[in-house]
């Protein structure tokens, strides 16, 4: 039987997301979408009350340093951003 992964609330997780999609004016550089995604990822974290310790933009990926409270809440987060 499949079992959940253990998941700490008190170590940060580092997560990776990455888009095929971005390139040329879709890159996560372009000035316009670097701004789009800083608004997301602070939206995104205060509705689901978590905490984003770090966190880097790069050209098709992104990295973020993650805490959160409760499993649910972290997997909304990282459904919805």
């Amino acid at each position: 039987a499949k079992s959940a992964r253990p998941l700490s609330t008190k170590l940060p997780i580092h997560l990776v997301l990455k888009s095929s999609d971005a390139i040329g004016i879709f890159s996560f550089l372009n000035p316009k979408n670097t701004k789009r995604i800083k608004v997301l990822i602070t939206k995104t974290s205060k509705m689901f009350k978590i905490q984003v310790l770090e966190y880097s933009i790069n050209g098709n990926h992104l990295h973020l340093l993650i805490r959160g409270k409760r499993r649910d809440d972290i997997k909304n987060f990282m459904r919805t951003l």
